[in-house]
């Protein structure tokens, strides 16, 4: 008997321990839901889901995997997955605390995770059961020597809060504040330290943790933890009777979840952050070194083209003169230091868009250089990539002042046209157009087929010229009005007349035109 069971024990140990690992954080079975719980999930459809991006370890954005993580989304996920919840993340980037809030208010969304409960909130949605708990701070700089005690230690100072945080209440119940400054964002609150503009800032403990390797914060300290004001975290629903009805169905599948479990997963010691700040300084450190080594060689490639144009000045003027009016209208000094401060400024606050803004700097550069002006023509695809790129670059100095709309045929794709035919047009949008307006503008780029041409509209809502001006652009052989344009007038005139129009309104915008001929299935223009 005693052998029969030796045997036996293998079996056993691997019964259990599959048991045991079938799913280490719930305390229970699978939920079991009831006909009428599973025909109003049915009845719900996909849950449309917006989540704070930097709010780790809780919740945050992972720009590698593209992908929301953390522990409150573990969590929502694996009780989605036990009562069949179909839903579906939203996500607007940059997008303000406050206005993810409103979105639960206006019931374009239903569900926001992590937030924790207040009384204005509670007037605006629903809350599940709590499954966290933690603390606020208050921030100041290190060099800071006089001691907080209590919440009471902060009358008298300058306090800085990001917009609808939950600890605003608390704050703004002190007496003889001398002033609350509120933020759109937790890089402006600490922006705002760092200026002077406030004593003290009120931010999560967990988040600044995180905050003050990534974002480099070593000025700045933790002088003391709001003990009198935990904050307990939930899910929060859109006031709706669907949504009401089905927040007992979540809070009976929470209680089979050990959230302590779940978090450790995702919080990280002292040790495991300072080696992903190290990581992350290694990578900004080569990033920058890259940039310079890349700076240095256009600064050779722009210095060699130049003494190769200037060469022969008396037997190839016209040449050389059109050449250097070509080159200069594609690399621009100044547009290269703009660029690369662009991306410089990213280095230290957004690793990955760096990476983005030199990658689409290197496809412009790349792109320019391979072009010889000899007659040979490229893709509309590649001119629209180069297109792309700059107006990506442009993006990052000018940010949402600057709006660039496309509307092109697919099947025009593949269609082969001069090199540069385009581009220059869409600079000379930006750069004398929209961008001399404070509030910047838009620029509208439509290209069709049409008479066996390829029909190119430029259009800006940018400040505009007179017909005077016009008039120069066309007659004036200086190239004081644009160097691309002009290239461009002259090349076109190889094809034939009025290819190139313009339309302005002083004050509204302009409108360019061309016509482009092009290759198709080998066919020569």
């Amino acid at each position: 008997m005693y052998k029969k069971l030796f045997f036996l024990l293998p079996a056993i140990a691997w019964i259990l321990i599959s048991f045991s690992y079938s799913d280490t954080y719930k305390f229970q079975e699978n939920i079991v839901l009831t006909e009428n719980e599973k025909n109003l999930i049915d009845s719900i459809g996909t849950l449309k889901i917006m989540v704070d991006d930097s709010f780790s370890p809780l919740s945050y954005y992972d720009l590698k995997s593209q992908k929301y993580s953390g522990a409150s989304v573990d969590l929502f996920e694996k009780i989605a997955d036990d009562i069949g919840l179909k839903y579906t993340y939203v996500r607007e980037a940059d997008m303000t605390w406050s206005k993810k809030l409103q979105k639960i208010s206006d019931k374009t969304i239903d569900l926001l995770i992590p937030i924790s409960i207040t009384d204005q909130r509670i007037k605006s949605g629903y809350f599940s059961n709590p499954y966290y708990s933690t603390y606020y701070t208050l921030i100041s700089y290190s060099s800071d020597k006089n001691p907080i005690n209590s919440i009471n230690d902060i009358s008298g100072k300058r306090i800085g809060i990001v917009k609808n945080t939950s600890i605003s209440k608390t704050i703004e119940t002190i007496g003889e504040l001398n002033e609350i400054i509120y933020f759109e964002s937790d890089k402006d609150m600490y922006s705002g330290i760092k200026n002077n503009k406030v004593d003290l800032i009120v931010q999560n403990e967990n988040v600044f943790r995180e905050d003050l390797f990534f974002n480099e914060l070593f000025n700045l300290k933790i002088s003391y933890r709001i003990l009198e004001s935990p904050k307990d975290y939930c899910l929060y629903f859109s006031k709706t009777d669907n949504m009401k009805n089905l927040i007992p169905i979540v809070n009976k599948a929470l209680k089979k979840y050990n959230f302590e479990k779940i978090i450790k997963e995702y919080e990280l010691d002292d040790i495991e952050l300072m080696n992903k700040y190290i990581q992350q300084r290694r990578i900004k450190d080569s990033i920058i070194w890259l940039l310079s080594l890349l700076f240095m060689l256009t600064a050779v490639l722009i210095y060699n083209l130049k003494k190769t144009l200037s060469f022969n000045k008396r037997l190839e003027e016209e040449i050389i003169k059109t050449e250097m009016a070509y080159l200069q209208s594609q690399i621009k000094p100044h547009f290269l230091y703009n660029a690369l401060s662009a991306i410089t400024s990213f280095c230290y606050s957004n690793g990955e868009k760096a990476g983005e803004l030199l990658n689409s700097l290197s496809k412009y550069l790349r792109f320019v250089f391979s072009i010889n002006n000899r007659g040979e023509k490229i893709f509309l695809e590649k001119e629209i990539e180069l297109i792309e790129s700059y107006i990506n670059i442009e993006k990052a100095r000018y940010g949402d002042r600057l709006n660039v709309h496309f509307d092109i045929d697919k099947e025009l794709m593949t269609y082969k046209i001069i090199p540069l035919s385009i581009q220059p047009i869409v600079e000379n949008s930006i750069s004398h157009g929209i961008m001399k307006k404070p509030e910047g503008g838009h620029i509208y780029l439509l290209i069709y087929e049409k008479n066996e041409n390829l029909n190119v509209i430029v259009k800006d809502d940018g400040i505009g010229m007179t017909k005077e001006k016009i008039e120069e652009i066309f007659n004036d052989n200086s190239f004081k009005y644009g160097v691309g344009l002009k290239n461009i007038i002259s090349r076109l005139s190889n094809f034939g007349e009025n290819r190139v129009n313009i339309k302005s309104v002083l004050g509204e915008g302009t409108e360019v035109s061309l016509i482009l001929p092009f290759e198709k299935g080998g066919q020569n223009v």
